[in-house]
C-alpha cells in the first residue's frame, strides 16, 4: 500500500508540474478549466450558456416546468432533473458532495422564484413558495458546503422590507437567512447589483448577484485580504451601453407584422404617437425606429418614456421587455411614410440578442413565442454572468484554486 501511494504521489506532482508550466509566470489559466456546476431554477440554462465556450460544464440542472424540461433534454440529456428544488434537495446534496471531490471550484447556483419581487408588483412581500425554496437552499449549503455559491435575483430579493409573514413567528427574509447560513459555515459573502448596461450591454436589467466562497480559499488566493473585493474585484465598467438597434437590426425583416398596433386601435400606440407629437420621441425613420418594450408609456422623459426608446439614444439602453401578453407585448415601430408608424413583433431571437447571446443559443419550438420570451426574461444576461460570476471563478483558478488531479467528475 505504501509503495502504491508513493507512486501515486509522484504521478500527481508530475501532473501538477505540467499544469504550472502551462500556466506560465503570469498565472493565466491556459488549459481547459472544466469548472462544474449544479444549476437550480435552470430555465433555458441562460446561466450555463452565458459563460465563455468551454469554461463551465453543468453536471445537474434542476427545472420543474415540463415544457422547458422537454427542451433541455435535447441539449443536456439526463443531466436535467424535472423536479423542484424542494423535493430534489437531498439528491442535490449528494451530487454536490460527489462533485467537489474532483472539482474545488464546483459552483452551486440558484435563481429562486420571487413573483412579487418585481418593481411592478403591488405586493411587497414573499409568499410560502419563496420560504420553502430559501430553506432548501440553506439545507444544501449546510449539508453539501459547495466550494462556490452564487444566487441571482431581483434587487428586491435583498430588500429588508420584503418579508414572508408567518403567523406567531418572526418575519422571514430569504436573502438575510441565506446569508446568515453561509456565514455560519465559514463563507465570505459579497452581494452586488450588476447592470449589464454598465458593461456595454444594450439592455438595462439590474440584478442582485450574491457570491460566496470559503474564507480559507480567499486566504489562499490573497493572504492578508481585507474585503471580498480585494480578492474578487469586478471588472471595470465600460461606461456606455450598446445601441439596441445595431444589436438586432438584421433580425427585423424576419419579424411578423403587428397590424393591430396603431393609435386608432391600441391605447399604448396612441400614447406613443402623442409622445412623438410633443417632441419626447423622434418620429421613426428607416435608420431610427422606435422600440416599445411593453412598459408604462405615460411618463415621458428626455429619452422617451417608460419602455420606449428611439434607436441611437445616447446612454439609454432598453429595459427588459414586459413579460405579459396582450397589449403590452414589445414591438419595433417603423415609419409608415404618412407621419405615423407600422409595428413588427419583438421576437424571442431579438430578446436573446439583447440579453447578450449569439444566434447559437438554442430556443425551443415546443412553446409559443410569448412563452419562450417569458422563460428567457427570467434568465440572466450574459454580461451579468461573466462580470459577476465567471470573473470570480477565473480569479480562483489564477490564484491556485484549481481542480484536483484525478478522475473527472
Amino acid at each position: 500500500l505504501q509503495k502504491t501511494l508513493g507512486g501515486l504521489e509522484v504521478d500527481i506532482k508530475a501532473q501538477i508540474g505540467k499544469i504550472e508550466k502551462k500556466m506560465g509566470d503570469t498565472g493565466a489559466w491556459s488549459v481547459p478549466t472544466d469548472v462544474t456546476a449544479t444549476i437550480t431554477f435552470a430555465g433555458y440554462d441562460t446561466f450555463g450558456q452565458a459563460f465563455s465556450p468551454g469554461f463551465l460544464r453543468p453536471l445537474v440542472l434542476i427545472e420543474k416546468d415540463p415544457r422547458v424540461v422537454e427542451f433541455l433534454k435535447t441539449v443536456h440529456g439526463e443531466k436535467i432533473k424535472p423536479r423542484d428544488i424542494v423535493e430534489a434537495s437531498d439528491d442535490i446534496v449528494k451530487d454536490i458532495k460527489a462533485a467537489k471531490l474532483t472539482d474545488r471550484n464546483h459552483i452551486f447556483h440558484a435563481s429562486p422564484e420571487c413573483t412579487r419581487c418585481t418593481p411592478a408588483s403591488k405586493h411587497k412581500e414573499f409568499i410560502e413558495d419563496d420560504y420553502f425554496q430559501a430553506e432548501s437552499i440553506i439545507k444544501i449549503i449546510d449539508e453539501a458546503e459547495p466550494p462556490v455559491v452564487t444566487i441571482e435575483n431581483s434587487p428586491n430579493y435583498m430588500n429588508p422590507d420584503f418579508v414572508f409573514k408567518r403567523a406567531g413567528k418572526e418575519d422571514y427574509q430569504p436573502y438575510f437567512k441565506i446569508k446568515e447560513a453561509l456565514e455560519k459555515k465559514g463563507y465570505v459573502v459579497d452581494t452586488k447589483i450588476i447592470d449589464p448596461a454598465d458593461y456595454g450591454g444594450a439592455m438595462s436589467r439590474p440584478r442582485m448577484i450574491l457570491r460566496a466562497a470559503k474564507k480559507a480559499d480567499l486566504d489562499k488566493i490573497k493572504p492578508g485580504w481585507k474585503n471580498f473585493d480585494d480578492v474578487h474585484p469586478l471588472p471595470p465598467k465600460t461606461g456606455k451601453p450598446a445601441d439596441w438597434w445595431q444589436t438586432i437590426k438584421d433580425l427585423a425583416h424576419k419579424a411578423p407584422d403587428d397590424v393591430k398596433f396603431t393609435p386608432a386601435k391600441n391605447k399604448d400606440a396612441s400614447k406613443i404617437q402623442k409622445m412623438i407629437d410633443e417632441g419626447h420621441l423622434l418620429a421613426p425613420a428607416a435608420d431610427r425606429p422606435i422600440i416599445y418594450m411593453g412598459g408604462n408609456v405615460s411618463r415621458p422623459t428626455k429619452t422617451g418614456g417608460g419602455g420606449v426608446r428611439n434607436a441611437g439614444t445616447p446612454d439609454a439602453p432598453v429595459p427588459m421587455p414586459s413579460l405579459t401578453g396582450g397589449r403590452q407585448k414589445a414591438r419595433i415601430l417603423f415609419s409608415d411614410g404618412k407621419g405615423g408608424f407600422t409595428a413588427k413583433e419583438f421576437t424571442p431571437e431579438m430578446q436573446a440578442r439583447l440579453m447578450g447571446f449569439g444566434d447559437e443559443l438554442k430556443l425551443p419550438d415546443n412553446m409559443s413565442p410569448s412563452q419562450v420570451k417569458n422563460v428567457l426574461g427570467n434568465g440572466m444576461h450574459v454580461l451579468t454572468t461573466r462580470v459577476g460570476i465567471q470573473s470570480m471563478l477565473e480569479q480562483r483558478i489564477a490564484g491556485g484554486i484549481v481542480p484536483k488531479i484525478g478522475k473527472k467528475s
